[in-house]
């Protein structure tokens, strides 16, 4: 069960993303959708940014290299070798996969791949809160991806200020709202660390 504020600012987990980029059944449309997410999750970068991934932004050390569309900044980050892999499958480039299709599509592959815990949000309505219940595949958007690149980049122990920097985010505090990290996890994350540890 999750309680959420924004139900947009869902992740998906490690066991997730590995259900969907090794499923063996998909049709080639599918193939290009799943490739696109991955883009996205590999580099924690915009849909506008990651959608116009070139092996030409992959310099010879294997650092990708790109400018924000919407800052205008530029970005650094390794390439892992899925994203080369996706890249060298799709010709050199990002698939050709339009937004609003990609939008509708991921839903669909999220929901085959069995993404269905409940996510509840509370609403309030004229004075009074009641709590609204979505499953997980459904508030799944392009955006997750870059979503779920960081939170899961911070959840690898990553230092906050290197992922800011392939974020784009300019504060801690902005950066710490964005990544969906709940306190358990947080405690769960602390119980790992080598001071919790030799206590």
């Amino acid at each position: 069960e999750v309680f959420n504020d924004s139900v947009d600012n869902i992740y998906l987990t490690e066991e997730e993303l590995d259900r969907i980029w090794n499923r063996p059944d998909y049709s080639a449309r599918e193939r290009k959708v799943v490739d696109m997410f991955f883009l996205g999750v590999d580099t924690a970068a915009r849909y506008s940014d990651y959608s116009k991934l070139k092996l030409d932004n992959i310099n010879d050390n294997g650092i990708i290299r790109f400018i924000q569309v919407k800052t205008n900044d530029p970005v650094m980050l390794p390439a892992t070798t899925r994203v080369l892999d996706i890249l060298k499958r799709n010709k050199g480039k990002a698939p050709a996969v339009c937004e609003q299709y990609f939008n509708r599509e991921i839903k669909k592959i999220c929901q085959k791949n069995g993404l269905t815990d409940p996510i509840y949000k509370t609403v309030s309505n004229g004075g009074k809160k009641y709590t609204i219940t979505k499953e997980k595949w459904e508030l799944v958007s392009s955006h997750t991806a870059r979503r779920t690149g960081a939170t899961n980049m911070y959840k690898a122990g990553i230092p906050t200020l290197a992922i800011m920097k392939v974020t784009g985010h300019t504060s801690e505090s902005s950066f710490l709202k964005y990544i969906n990290i709940s306190k358990e996890e947080n405690a769960r994350m602390l119980a790992e660390h080598p001071y919790f540890m030799k206590k």
